[in-house]
Parts: structure tokens; C-alpha cells; sequence
């Protein structure tokens, strides 16, 4: 259930930044996020 909710908030990250155009930001996220659930 853990992994699901990963996807979901990176998801929704993803999209907002877009729209922000913060292409620099998308990265920061991600990156903690992936460090999380590994």
C-alpha cells in the first residue's frame, strides 16, 4: 500500500510544478521521494 501512495504524491507533484513551469523543482521532489522508498 506504501508504494501505491508514493506514485500518487509524485504524481500530483509532477503536474503542479509543470503548470509553475519549475523544472528545477520537479527534480528536488522526485529525488528525495525515490530515496524514500528505496
Amino acid at each position: 500500500s506504501d508504494q501505491s501512495a508514493h506514485p500518487a504524491t509524485t504524481a500530483s507533484a509532477v503536474p503542479k510544478n509543470a503548470t509553475t513551469s519549475n523544472q528545477p523543482s520537479l527534480k528536488l521532489q522526485p529525488q528525495p521521494i525515490a530515496g524514500m522508498s528505496g
